[in-house]
């Protein structure tokens, strides 16, 4: 019953089933010249993995920049910049440490 609950919430959050003759759309946090920054202390931050599964739940077109502060390296990849990638981001990393532009 828990997993049913959980897979609807789920269903709810991130997908719209549209109606008859309605298409469907994703209302991206930004538009398509926006990226998305996101400063990191290492390469071989714990968080990492994590972040390649978060970031393979968001594909997209757009621009997401990961600039490692130790090595002052950056790293680039491409994502849907979604309001609730933007949220999760902020939760690991800090919203400090990511930004909109």
């Amino acid at each position: 019953m828990l997993f049913q609950t959980l897979y609807m919430f789920y269903l709810n959050l991130f997908v719209h089933m549209p109606e008859k003759g309605e298409e469907l759309r994703e209302k991206p946090l930004a538009s398509k010249e926006k990226k998305l920054y996101l400063r990191l202390p290492s390469v071989s931050d714990a968080r990492m993995e994590k972040l390649k599964l978060i970031l393979n739940m968001f594909p997209g077109e757009e621009k997401l920049v990961i600039y490692f502060v130790d090595t002052g390296k950056r790293a680039g990849t491409s994502c849907i910049i979604h309001r609730a990638l933007v949220n999760e981001l902020c939760e690991m990393f800090g919203e400090e440490n990511v930004v909109v532009k």
